[in-house]
């Protein structure tokens, strides 16, 4: 996994970048499970690889991180439903 930073970005781009960190990570996460060699480069909004994928493992890196979102909402749902917390 490698992240380089290009020469000049805008302010905005960068701050547009960070907020979309988290998911880029779990991307990278999705990849690296796969075993694919990938990159980032700071103002991209999206993981390149570094190999040829398949669509296979693309639709897998794609949809990681809305996988883990609702685990984590499932699990954060079942233990506020066992510890009797109210949802609305």
């Amino acid at each position: 996994m490698k992240v380089s930073q290009p020469s000049k970005i805008s302010l905005t781009r960068y701050i547009a970048c960070m907020l979309f960190l988290p998911a880029i990570w779990l991307c990278l996460i999705g990849y690296r499970i796969q075993g694919v060699h990938c990159e980032y480069r700071l103002g991209n909004f999206d993981v390149s690889p570094l190999q040829s994928v398949t669509q296979r493992q693309y639709n897998l890196m794609r949809a990681f991180p809305l996988f883990l979102m609702i685990v984590v909402v499932g699990l954060v749902w079942l233990v506020a439903y066992l510890a009797g917390i109210p949802i609305r």
